[in-house]
């Protein structure tokens, strides 16, 4: 397998992309446990009440755009990276796309000697 070479400002935007990505990930589960929690009807009909539809949405917007950004890097197409961006405002789909997205980034990071764990590269790295 023939390995290119790839400029270090890529691979750290990479790198910071896909962290920003699994702390979104991360806290869009714990916005969606704090709905069913604070909830009055508990497990029935669990809407977003008004704080946890503020953070929800506020979360959501710096998913989508890492999530474009992130794209656009790793599969180095702008189109993707929007057309991924629609999906992104889909709720549930949204997490599930956030995740494939930074299963690649991972893999690409990994092919290029980049140790990531569970939040993303440790950024000492790249110093």
């Amino acid at each position: 397998m023939e390995h290119k070479t790839i400029d270090p400002k890529r691979l750290k935007r990479i790198a910071q992309n896909q962290r920003q990505i699994c702390i979104s990930i991360f806290l869009l589960v714990l916005i969606a446990i704090a709905a069913i929690i604070f909830n009055n009807n508990a497990w029935v009909d669990a809407d977003y009440t008004h704080w946890t539809s503020i953070a929800y949405y506020a979360v959501n917007i710096y998913a989508l755009l890492n999530g474009i950004l992130l794209t656009a890097n790793v599969y180095n197409s702008v189109i993707l990276g929007i057309v991924l961006g629609f999906l992104l405002l889909v709720p549930c789909l949204n997490v599930l796309i956030l995740l494939a997205i930074s299963q690649r980034a991972t893999m690409y990071l990994k092919e290029h000697g980049i140790k990531v764990g569970l939040l993303g590269a440790n950024m000492s790295q790249f110093d």
